[in-house]
């Protein structure tokens, strides 16, 4: 069974499957942060930029996330990630860097 997808959903990453990037307007940076982040982990194949995408990269693309590696990687990051409060950490991160002037104003505190 093929279980890899090719974009960004937490819904994925957290089943276990491997991802896969691909650059298709070429001016996306944050995708190309993401892929070369998805590959760097070991869950999935290089980003393709339109200008190199083909049949051959896409077939080297797809038997890379077929590998048993790569599914057990996903599997592993999905384990470290399941129960992870992303949104609750970006805003504590937030807070921390929060000027002492601004934070001594109405703001709710987190519990």
């Amino acid at each position: 069974m093929f279980t890899s997808v090719a974009h960004w959903d937490r819904e994925y990453i957290c089943a276990g499957s491997s991802w896969w990037c691909w650059n298709y307007s070429g001016r996306t940076k944050s995708l190309v942060f993401l892929g070369e982040r998805i590959h760097q982990r070991g869950l999935g194949p290089t980003l393709i930029r339109i200008s190199q995408f083909s049949v051959e990269a896409l077939s080297e693309a797809i038997r890379f996330m077929l590998q048993p590696e790569v599914k057990s990687r996903a599997t592993e990051i999905a384990a470290l990630i399941e129960n992870e409060d992303g949104v609750g950490a970006a805003v504590n991160a937030f807070r921390q860097h929060l000027p002492p002037k601004i934070m001594r104003q109405n703001i709710v505190p987190i519990t």
